[in-house]
C-alpha cells in the first residue's frame, strides 16, 4: 500500500519512518521548502520529494501533518491533485474531521497521536495513544488496525473529543514546558543549570500516575502560605509578565483545593 506524505516536519517525519518500518510504500514527500523535503526524503531511503503538491504522486492514502493554518490553506490543493480512491488522513488535533468533505474528498479520516514530537529524537510508538476518526465503519476499522499496529493504545474519536483532548493536552505539555523555560531563566540568573530541577520534575510526573493531580498538590498556594508567596512576588517585581502567572495559577491551585 503506497502512502503520500504532505509535510515535513517533527509529525511527519515520526509517521513517515513508522509507516516504512510497518512495511508501507512512501510515494513520495511534499514539503513548502525544499530543504526539510530533501531531507525526509533521504530518512526514508531517497523517496520521491517535491515542493509542488500538483507533483506529489497519487497514492492509496495522503497522509497531511502540517500545522492547523497550512492544512485549511493547502486542503482545496491536495484533495485536487490526490482525489481518487485515496484516503485522506490528517494528524491534528484541533481541525475537524469534516475539513476534507468540505473540499471534495470521500474518503477521510483523522489519525491524531497524544505526544509530542521532535526530529531528531526517537519515539517509543508503542507508548503513544492514537485517536481514529473516519468517515465510513470501513475506514474506522482500518485506522484502527493500522493504529494498534503503530501502538498499544488506540482509541476511537471524534473530532469534538479531540478538540477537547487538544486542549488537555496544551495545558499538560505546552503550558507546563512554558513554566520549565521560566524556571530554567530564573535559575540561570543566579548561575545554577536548570538540571538540578530534574528529580523534582521526576517526582512530580511520578505522583500524578499515582493519584489525581489535585491530591498531589505541594507548595506555599495549596498550604495557604501567603509569608512565602509575598517573598516570591517580590522576586518577581520586575517581571510583570511571570508575576501575573504567579498570582494566577497560585489562585487556580487555591480554588482546585
Amino acid at each position: 500500500m503506497k502512502i503520500s506524505i504532505v509535510g515535513a516536519g517533527h509529525v511527519a517525519t515520526h509517521f513517515s519512518i513508522r509507516l516504512q518500518q510497518l512495511g508501507f510504500e512512501i510515494a513520495g514527500v511534499f514539503s513548502r521548502t525544499r530543504e526539510s523535503a530533501q531531507l525526509l526524503a533521504d530518512k526514508l531511503g531517497g523517496v520521491f520529494c517535491t515542493t509542488s503538491i500538483d507533483r506529489l504522486p497519487k497514492a492509496d492514502i495522503c497522509l497531511v501533518a502540517l500545522t492547523d493554518g497550512a492544512l485549511q490553506q493547502l486542503c482545496p490543493q491536495i484533495v485536487k491533485t490526490q482525489q481518487g480512491k485515496a484516503l485522506f488522513l490528517h494528524t491534528a488535533g484541533s481541525v475537524d474531521m469534516n475539513i476534507w468533505k468540505e473540499n471534495g474528498a470521500s474518503r477521510y479520516g483523522v489519525l491524531y497521536p497524544m505526544q509530542t514530537f521532535s526530529k531528531n529524537n526517537p519515539i517509543d510508538w508503542k507508548t503513544v495513544t492514537l485517536f481514529v476518526e473516519a468517515a465510513n465503519s470501513q475506514d474506522t476499522e482500518f485506522l484502527l488496525d493500522l493504529g494498534k499496529k503503530m501502538s498499544q493504545k488506540v482509541y476511537p474519536s471524534t473530532s469534538a473529543e479531540r478538540l477537547e483532548m487538544h486542549l488537555a493536552a496544551v495545558f499538560c505539555c505546552n503550558f507546563i514546558n512554558s513554566m520549565f523555560d521560566i524556571s530554567s531563566k530564573i535559575l540561570t540568573e543566579i548561575g545554577l543549570p536548570f538540571d538540578i530541577m530534574y528529580p523534582l520534575i521526576d517526582e512530580t510526573v511520578r505522583k500524578s500516575r499515582l493519584m489525581p493531580p489535585a491530591q498531589a498538590q505541594t507548595g506555599p498556594a495549596v498550604r495557604g502560605d501567603r509569608n512565602v508567596m509575598d517573598k516570591h512576588l517580590a522576586l518577581l517585581e520586575n517581571k510583570e509578565l511571570w508575576s501575573e502567572i504567579y498570582k494566577l495559577i497560585s489562585k487556580n491551585i487555591q480554588l482546585s483545593k
